[in-house]
Protein backbone atom coordinates (compact mmCIF):
# COMPACT_ATOMS: atom_id res chain seq x y z
CA UNK A 1 0.00 0.00 0.00
CA UNK A 2 1.45 3.57 -0.59
CA UNK A 3 0.88 7.42 0.29
CA UNK A 4 -0.57 7.88 3.70
CA UNK A 5 -2.92 10.32 5.28
CA UNK A 6 -3.62 10.63 8.69
CA UNK A 7 -6.16 12.90 10.64
CA UNK A 8 -6.26 12.78 14.50
CA UNK A 9 -9.10 13.84 16.82
CA UNK A 10 -8.85 14.26 20.55
CA UNK A 11 -12.08 14.38 22.16
CA UNK A 12 -13.62 14.67 25.76
CA UNK A 13 -15.39 11.56 27.15
CA UNK A 14 -18.99 12.50 27.24
CA UNK A 15 -22.18 10.47 26.15
CA UNK A 16 -22.39 13.66 23.20
CA UNK A 17 -18.82 13.12 22.49
CA UNK A 18 -19.32 9.11 22.43
CA UNK A 19 -22.36 9.58 19.93
CA UNK A 20 -20.28 11.67 17.59
CA UNK A 21 -17.16 9.51 17.73
CA UNK A 22 -19.86 6.97 16.89
CA UNK A 23 -21.12 8.30 13.77
CA UNK A 24 -17.20 9.27 12.98
CA UNK A 25 -15.91 5.88 12.82
CA UNK A 26 -18.85 4.59 10.22
CA UNK A 27 -18.09 7.38 8.42
CA UNK A 28 -15.03 6.79 7.85
CA UNK A 29 -12.11 4.29 8.31
CA UNK A 30 -11.23 4.63 11.61
CA UNK A 31 -9.19 3.47 14.27
CA UNK A 32 -8.31 4.23 18.23
CA UNK A 33 -5.31 4.33 19.91
CA UNK A 34 -4.82 5.32 23.40
CA UNK A 35 -2.32 7.34 24.81
CA UNK A 36 -0.78 7.00 28.51
CA UNK A 37 0.38 8.51 31.24
CA UNK A 38 -2.26 11.01 30.14
CA UNK A 39 -4.84 9.21 29.59
CA UNK A 40 -6.46 10.62 27.03
CA UNK A 41 -8.24 8.72 23.83
CA UNK A 42 -7.26 9.54 20.36
CA UNK A 43 -9.50 8.56 17.14
CA UNK A 44 -7.53 8.67 14.29
CA UNK A 45 -8.89 8.62 11.07
CA UNK A 46 -6.92 7.05 7.95
CA UNK A 47 -7.93 7.17 4.52
CA UNK A 48 -7.99 3.72 2.37
CA UNK A 49 -4.82 4.00 0.70
CA UNK A 50 -2.85 4.55 4.33
CA UNK A 51 -0.05 1.51 4.83
CA UNK A 52 -1.47 0.05 7.78
CA UNK A 53 0.18 -3.53 8.14
CA UNK A 54 -0.94 -5.65 10.94
CA UNK A 55 1.39 -7.18 13.06
CA UNK A 56 2.35 -10.42 11.84
CA UNK A 57 2.86 -7.86 8.21
CA UNK A 58 4.80 -5.07 10.61
CA UNK A 59 7.08 -8.34 12.00
CA UNK A 60 8.00 -9.81 9.10
CA UNK A 61 9.01 -6.13 7.57
CA UNK A 62 11.01 -5.66 10.69
CA UNK A 63 12.21 -9.54 10.62
CA UNK A 64 11.46 -9.98 14.45
CA UNK A 65 8.35 -11.74 16.02
CA UNK A 66 5.15 -10.44 17.04
CA UNK A 67 5.54 -11.17 20.36
CA UNK A 68 8.43 -8.58 20.44
CA UNK A 69 6.38 -6.07 19.11
CA UNK A 70 3.69 -6.78 21.93
CA UNK A 71 6.73 -6.63 24.18
CA UNK A 72 7.37 -2.83 22.92
CA UNK A 73 4.12 -2.05 23.27
CA UNK A 74 3.42 -3.01 26.93
CA UNK A 75 6.66 -0.78 27.78
CA UNK A 76 5.12 1.69 26.22
CA UNK A 77 7.38 2.71 23.55
CA UNK A 78 4.59 2.57 21.33
CA UNK A 79 0.75 2.60 20.84
CA UNK A 80 -0.57 0.91 17.55
CA UNK A 81 -3.66 1.94 15.98
CA UNK A 82 -6.47 -0.93 16.90
CA UNK A 83 -9.57 -1.23 14.68
CA UNK A 84 -13.16 -1.77 16.29
CA UNK A 85 -12.32 -5.63 16.95
CA UNK A 86 -9.23 -4.91 18.72
CA UNK A 87 -7.15 -5.74 15.58
CA UNK A 88 -3.23 -3.79 16.01
CA UNK A 89 -2.65 -2.23 12.77
CA UNK A 90 0.99 -0.36 11.97
CA UNK A 91 1.62 2.82 10.43
CA UNK A 92 4.27 3.90 8.85
CA UNK A 93 5.65 5.97 11.21
CA UNK A 94 5.08 2.87 13.34
CA UNK A 95 7.65 1.05 11.16
CA UNK A 96 10.05 4.06 11.07
CA UNK A 97 9.61 4.03 15.27
CA UNK A 98 10.54 0.52 15.55
CA UNK A 99 13.08 0.26 13.53
CA UNK A 100 14.86 2.73 15.55
CA UNK A 101 14.19 0.64 19.04
CA UNK A 102 15.66 -2.48 17.10
CA UNK A 103 18.82 -0.34 16.18
CA UNK A 104 19.65 0.66 19.73
CA UNK A 105 18.59 -2.30 21.12
CA UNK A 106 21.11 -4.17 18.49
CA UNK A 107 23.79 -1.67 19.90
CA UNK A 108 23.20 -3.14 23.77
CA UNK A 109 21.53 0.09 24.48
CA UNK A 110 19.66 -0.43 27.85
CA UNK A 111 16.26 -1.26 27.30
CA UNK A 112 15.06 1.41 29.86
CA UNK A 113 16.59 4.35 28.52
CA UNK A 114 14.99 3.34 24.87
CA UNK A 115 11.96 3.34 26.81
CA UNK A 116 12.29 6.82 28.89
CA UNK A 117 13.07 8.51 25.18
CA UNK A 118 9.98 6.92 24.13
CA UNK A 119 7.97 8.54 27.01
CA UNK A 120 9.90 11.70 27.95
CA UNK A 121 8.00 14.33 25.73
CA UNK A 122 4.34 13.06 26.19
CA UNK A 123 5.01 12.43 29.99
CA UNK A 124 6.63 16.14 30.57
CA UNK A 125 4.40 18.93 31.76
CA UNK A 126 6.55 21.87 29.52
CA UNK A 127 8.97 21.95 26.85
CA UNK A 128 11.84 22.91 28.94
CA UNK A 129 11.29 19.44 31.32
CA UNK A 130 11.37 17.36 28.19
CA UNK A 131 14.39 19.09 26.99
CA UNK A 132 16.14 18.30 29.59
CA UNK A 133 14.94 14.90 30.24
CA UNK A 134 16.09 13.95 26.73
CA UNK A 135 19.06 15.77 26.90
CA UNK A 136 19.89 13.36 30.04
CA UNK A 137 19.32 10.54 28.72
CA UNK A 138 21.00 11.36 25.03
CA UNK A 139 23.99 12.28 27.09
CA UNK A 140 24.05 8.91 28.72
CA UNK A 141 23.47 7.12 25.35
CA UNK A 142 26.15 8.43 23.76
CA UNK A 143 28.08 7.59 26.39
CA UNK A 144 27.14 3.73 25.77
CA UNK A 145 27.40 3.83 22.08
CA UNK A 146 30.78 5.32 22.31
CA UNK A 147 31.54 2.27 24.57
CA UNK A 148 30.49 0.26 22.08
CA UNK A 149 32.08 1.72 19.36
CA UNK A 150 35.45 1.04 20.87
CA UNK A 151 35.02 -2.37 21.65
CA UNK A 152 34.07 -2.98 17.88
CA UNK A 153 36.92 -0.96 17.15
CA UNK A 154 39.31 -3.39 19.10
CA UNK A 155 37.15 -6.66 17.52
CA UNK A 156 37.89 -5.45 13.94
CA UNK A 157 41.56 -5.23 15.13
CA UNK A 158 41.31 -8.80 16.20
CA UNK A 159 39.93 -10.33 13.15
CA UNK A 160 41.94 -8.35 10.76
CA UNK A 161 45.10 -9.61 12.63
CA UNK A 162 43.73 -13.65 12.56
CA UNK A 163 43.11 -12.82 9.24
CA UNK A 164 46.58 -11.92 8.54
CA UNK A 165 47.77 -15.42 10.47
CA UNK A 166 45.25 -17.44 8.93
CA UNK A 167 45.97 -16.76 5.23
CA UNK A 168 49.34 -17.97 5.70
CA UNK A 169 48.03 -21.22 6.17
CA UNK A 170 46.42 -21.42 2.41
CA UNK A 171 47.96 -24.49 1.29
CA UNK A 172 49.21 -26.38 4.04
CA UNK A 173 48.54 -30.01 3.85
CA UNK A 174 48.97 -31.14 7.32
CA UNK A 175 46.03 -31.69 9.67
CA UNK A 176 44.87 -28.76 11.38
CA UNK A 177 46.49 -29.85 15.19
CA UNK A 178 49.35 -29.17 17.39
CA UNK A 179 50.71 -32.53 16.68
CA UNK A 180 50.81 -32.33 13.14
CA UNK A 181 51.71 -28.88 12.98
CA UNK A 182 54.63 -28.83 15.18
CA UNK A 183 57.18 -25.72 14.59
CA UNK A 184 54.56 -24.23 12.36
CA UNK A 185 55.84 -20.53 12.09
CA UNK A 186 51.76 -19.37 12.25
CA UNK A 187 51.65 -21.03 16.11
CA UNK A 188 54.57 -18.48 17.30
CA UNK A 189 52.27 -15.99 16.41
CA UNK A 190 49.16 -16.57 17.64
CA UNK A 191 49.12 -14.36 20.66
CA UNK A 192 48.84 -11.45 17.86
CA UNK A 193 45.33 -11.86 18.16
CA UNK A 194 42.60 -13.14 21.25
CA UNK A 195 40.67 -14.84 18.73
CA UNK A 196 42.92 -17.85 18.61
CA UNK A 197 41.68 -18.55 22.08
CA UNK A 198 38.52 -19.54 19.81
CA UNK A 199 39.92 -20.93 16.42
CA UNK A 200 43.17 -22.53 17.55
CA UNK A 201 43.85 -25.88 18.86
CA UNK A 202 42.95 -25.41 22.52
CA UNK A 203 46.10 -27.15 23.91
CA UNK A 204 48.03 -25.11 21.18
CA UNK A 205 46.43 -22.20 22.20
CA UNK A 206 46.91 -22.56 25.99
CA UNK A 207 50.42 -23.46 25.96
CA UNK A 208 51.20 -20.60 23.16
Amino acid sequence: MTGCAVYQLQAVLTPVAVTDLTGLMFKYNVYVRLRYPMGELIITATDQNSPVYKIGDAAAQLDTTPRTLRFYEEQDMLTPFRTARGTRLYSKDDIARLRVIQQLTRLDAPLRTVRELAVARPGSRSGDEASHKVSTLLSALGHDVEKKKQECEDALQQISAALKLVEQCYGCQNKPTFQDCSGCPVEKQTRQSRLFHLIWDRDQARGG
